[in-house]
């Protein structure tokens, strides 16, 4: 089967304006260290990017006005290329590649690429920051009511808890009907990382991007 990398690439953003512009480099970078990917799709409305010499061998296919605010799932963008390029996306596996999530290691792709072949969908999930137990809510009269029932105190009580996270995200395009909005389903296998959120930081306002380069100055 084939291997696809798809990258998601609106022009609109509010929280850091041209931040897909930003951070193209980033991931160009990545992809060229990751030697399985037969081919990047790139999904994206913004002209500047799409005229990139550095993108001129992706696939760029057109992207409707429809899908490109911010309130279009990624599993609604990328069912409506594979329905609208069935013969391109048939018999492949789909990697979502967000140029928000910059800090990606080829070898855990590498790692996970055995993963996917045998389960057919994958995510990672990384230790949640706060338990869900933890969590409350206002109830209708304004007062604090758990999400949760539990009257749980002792921290090593608490079953373990995680969070899904996009860095690495791929599956069988078969299976793109039995997964939800986020790319999840019932089968999907979970690669547990044990990278914190801060490590792997997902880029969304310029705090983000500073937190980001300082990172990469301190590796270098």
């Amino acid at each position: 089967m084939r291997h696809i990398a798809f990258i998601p690439a609106r022009k609109g953003s509010v929280g850091l304006p041209k931040k897909n512009q930003k951070l193209l480099d980033s991931s160009i970078a990545f992809l060229k260290q990751v030697s399985f990917f037969d081919d990047v799709v790139i999904s994206s409305d913004d002209e500047e990017i799409l005229s990139n010499p550095l993108i001129s061998n992706f696939h760029k296919p057109f992207r409707p006005k429809a899908l490109s605010g911010g309130d279009v799932s990624i599993k609604t963008l990328i069912k409506y290329h594979i329905d609208t390029e069935q013969e391109f996306f048939k018999g492949a596996y789909i990697w979502l590649i967000y140029l928000t999530i910059p800090a990606k290691k080829s070898q855990d792709y590498v790692n996970a690429k055995r993963k996917l072949e045998k389960y057919s969908s994958i995510i990672s999930f990384v230790k949640a920051n706060t338990h869900p137990f933890d969590a409350w809510k206002l109830n209708s009269l304004g007062y604090p009511e758990k999400y949760i029932d539990n009257d749980i105190f002792r921290r090593q009580d608490k079953p373990n808890a995680f969070e899904h996270h996009h860095y690495i995200c791929a599956f069988d395009v078969k299976e793109i009907n039995s997964l939800n909005n986020e790319l999840v389903g019932l089968k999907t296998y979970p690669i547990i990382l044990n990278y914190s959120k801060e490590e792997i930081i997902e880029i969304d306002s310029v705090e983000d991007l500073i937190i980001w380069k300082t990172q990469l100055a301190d590796i270098k």
